[in-house]
C-alpha cells in the first residue's frame, strides 16, 4: 500500500507497476489528483482526501483505464464537472465499494 502526500509526478511514476492500494492526499489546498495515476494498471483501491482537487478528464480517465479497481473513495475530493456516474463505470467488473 502506498500513501503519496506529495502529487508531483515524479514521485509516483516510478511506483505505478506494482502498487495496488494508493492513498492519495493533498497536503495543500490547491492539489490536483494527477493524471499518471491511471499508469497504476494492477491498482485494486484508489482513496483521495478532502483536499485533493480532481478533473473530470482524470476522472473519466479512471474509470476508462483503471479496470482491476476493487474500492474507488473519492467523496471528499472535489471534482469537478461531474454531474452523473459515466458509462464507463461498466468497465469496472470487479468494483465492490464506490464510495
Amino acid at each position: 500500500m502506498i500513501q503519496v502526500k506529495d502529487l508531483r509526478e515524479g514521485n509516483i511514476n516510478a511506483l505505478c507497476e506494482k502498487a495496488h492500494q494508493l492513498m492519495a492526499a493533498g497536503s495543500e489546498s490547491r492539489d490536483t489528483l494527477p493524471i499518471s495515476v491511471c499508469n497504476f494498471k494492477k491498482l485494486r483501491t484508489l482513496l483521495t482526501d478532502g483536499n485533493l482537487y480532481g478533473s473530470s478528464k482524470v476522472v473519466r480517465k479512471i474509470f476508462d483505464e483503471l479496470t482491476c479497481l476493487k474500492v474507488l473513495g473519492m467523496s471528499g475530493s472535489r471534482v469537478y464537472s461531474i454531474k452523473h456516474i459515466p458509462k464507463k463505470i461498466g468497465k469496472l467488473i470487479h468494483l465492490r465499494y464506490l464510495d
